[in-house]
């Protein structure tokens, strides 16, 4: 991997996933530009845009099979939609605390202020925190959406999403959904 990122070249492989089998399964074959490995929640990925889609992608190392550098050139990163600036770090780590690849936008949510440590270790210190009711802060931040639904429902006990309307029509459903598993 390091040498396709250093050599500035495209790579091709086959991106895997699990069966029930507990083994991994071809799903696809990839063409990727490389942009670096990334530490995340305790595995690897690779920071890459996919070359069918056009956009930014990160595939978890040990699901990439059989890759190959190609002799193509890597799309320059600025040339990706929010991208334009390079990287930043610290959105990377804060926007994406799962990996999905949607926007991120901004979300608020009301919190017990007995996670407030969760909170800034999921999001980092740039987020707005400001006080609400007893016991609650309303806090701002840039996150995924996809991400904030799934992060949302880990802290549902401490956590309520008030804005956007959509996300918390998504987390309404799977609420829903989830309910009905276990009626």
């Amino acid at each position: 991997m390091d040498e396709a990122i250093d050599s500035k070249r495209q790579i091709r492989f086959e991106y895997n996933k699990y069966g029930a089998d507990k083994k991994l399964h071809k799903t696809r074959v990839h063409y990727a530009s490389p942009y670096q490995l990334i530490l995340h929640n305790q595995r690897y990925y690779l920071m890459a845009r996919n070359e069918l889609w056009k956009n930014m992608a990160y595939y978890r190392l040990d699901r990439i099979k059989n890759m190959t550098i190609t002799d193509k050139r890597l799309a320059p990163i600025r040339e990706i939609e929010g991208y334009e600036n390079g990287i930043d770090y610290n959105e990377l780590s804060t926007a994406l605390p799962y990996m999905y690849t949607d926007k991120p936008e901004l979300v608020e949510f009301i919190a017990d202020e007995a996670v407030i440590d969760q909170v800034i270790d999921w999001f980092g210190k740039g987020i707005r925190i400001e006080k609400a009711d007893e016991g609650k802060v309303k806090v701002t931040v840039r996150v995924s959406p996809m991400a904030m639904e799934h992060w949302a429902l880990q802290y549902l006990d401490y956590v309520e999403v008030t804005k956007p309307d959509k996300i918390r029509e998504r987390i309404k459903e799977s609420l829903e959904k989830g309910v009905g598993k276990y009626k």
